[in-house]
């Protein structure tokens, strides 16, 4: 098991995804388990910092939903 910490550059983000994708295809010890956490919380934490998504004005998200439900 690898040692996390914050991940603070998009070479480190993509060594993150990697492991994270091969965690999801093994039998899940204690171990595995809490490093597929930890790893989902530190890739959140940089999406959210790098990939910020602005807030939608109520209106726009009404015709939106409106739009996509045919109304």
């Amino acid at each position: 098991m690898a040692t996390w910490n914050k991940i603070d550059s998009p070479q480190e983000y993509q060594a993150a995804l990697q492991r994270l994708d091969e965690l999801i295809d093994v039998d899940h010890t204690e171990a595995t388990h809490n490093e597929l956490i930890l790893l989902s919380y530190l890739i959140e934490e940089y999406e959210d910092d790098q990939y910020p998504i602005r807030d939608a004005p109520p209106l726009r998200v009404l015709n939106f939903m409106m739009e996509m439900k045919g109304i």
